[in-house]
């Protein structure tokens, strides 16, 4: 059970997945709680449903696949698909070879790869090869609402005209938004939602992201970061206090050195990300700030500090608050994404801010603060 949507235009090919995986029985060292966007981990109907696992990968930096249905069937065939295409066997040889060798029927893999510099986009079941500009597989596509949602939002993008970067991370903004809203994890569609692009420069993961998800009010929020390096999706959120590396399949079987496990964690918890996401279930709309990893900036300042856990304070602007709950209308249909640019600002400490606004005497002791 999962999701994965797919697309083509005439440069690029795209295609995003979530992580969440349903099982009949736990793993060893397979503990239920909570995905990194608040969803509970339980069992659905007959299955376990948790975030574990990537489902956009990369070959040769040729190939970008993503893929849905029996894990079992999908780890025998993956490896295959892989040794074949790394050998220079071209793609429709290495998957009649696939759909001769294997007789499955609970997998669906989706490959966007370069021919003669076009892109080009197939859907593969182990039997059949469709071609096509667009395509949705996985347990998600049960749901109708959500599969005429998606195909409205892809259309909604291309009306925006706007560059493949902002198209690939807009989906996966709004799919996040729309997994939460519509409850898909109880179709075993959740946990992180991330994916990549690929045109004749290469492949392209999405830049970082940073999820401001707030409930009620902007005081009651939690963060989540998403990063990728080296073909791995890593998370840190605060709705589980967790940091995840989601590994790609060509690392599967390299260990990770410390170094960069450092690395990846300092990221996650500065959180100084391309781009800062701020959306609620309770509101129609979402912003999509560009900060270009500036977290002083125009419309926001971000402080943390280190004790037990992180612990972050964001002093927000009336702009921002003007640009994010001004434009909300009463609808559960129609969803308003706005993309804005920040420029970067002067750093000033929490305390000197503080006491800048004239509210000195609401902290008694700003040493004791330590946030930086």
């Amino acid at each position: 059970m999962t999701y994965c949507i797919a697309w083509k235009d005439e440069k690029n090919v795209f295609i995003v997945a979530d992580t969440a995986v349903s099982t009949k029985t736990l793993s060893e060292g397979d503990n239920l709680d909570t995905t990194s966007f608040g969803d509970l981990e339980e069992k659905k109907q007959d299955y376990y449903v948790y975030e574990r696992k990537l489902k956009v990968h990369t070959i040769n930096n040729q190939y970008l696949i993503g893929y849905s249905g029996n894990l079992d069937q999908i780890n025998e065939v993956y490896p295959t698909l892989e040794m074949l295409l790394i050998q220079g066997v071209n793609i429709t040889d290495a998957l009649t070879y696939i759909s001769n060798s294997y007789d499955y029927k609970e997998c669906k893999f989706l490959i966007g790869y370069l021919e003669d510099k076009i892109p080009k986009l197939l859907q593969f079941d182990c039997k059949d090869i469709i071609y096509g500009d667009f395509f949705q597989i996985g347990s998600g596509v049960a749901n109708q609402r959500w599969v005429m949602r998606n195909k409205e939002m892809l259309k909604y993008i291309e009306d925006e005209s706007l560059t493949p970067e902002q198209s690939l991370t807009s989906i996966i903004t709004l799919l996040q938004f729309y997994s939460l809203k519509e409850r898909m994890i109880e179709l075993g569609v959740g946990g992180v939602i991330f994916g990549a692009r690929i045109n004749l420069g290469g492949i392209f993961w999405c830049n970082d992201i940073t999820y401001y998800i707030y409930n009620d009010h902007f005081n009651n929020y939690n963060l989540v970061t998403v990063i990728e390096r080296d073909n791995n999706v890593a998370v840190f959120s605060s709705f589980n206090d967790k940091m995840l590396i989601f590994l790609g399949n060509e690392n599967i079987n390299t260990e990770i050195s410390d170094e960069y496990l450092e690395s990846v964690e300092e990221i996650l918890t500065i959180t100084e990300t391309k781009y800062f996401v701020f959306m609620s279930v309770f509101y129609p709309g979402i912003t999509i700030l560009d900060i270009n990893y500036n977290v002083h900036n125009n419309l926001f300042r971000m402080y943390f500090k280190i004790d037990e856990k992180f612990n972050y304070r964001f002093i927000l602007t009336e702009e921002l608050f003007d640009i994010i709950m001004g434009r909300y209308i009463p609808s559960d249909e129609i969803i308003l994404m706005q993309w804005i640019y920040t420029s970067e600002v002067e750093y000033i400490s929490l305390k000197d801010l503080i006491i800048s606004r004239g509210h000195e005497s609401i902290v008694p002791d700003y040493d004791d603060e330590n946030y930086i």
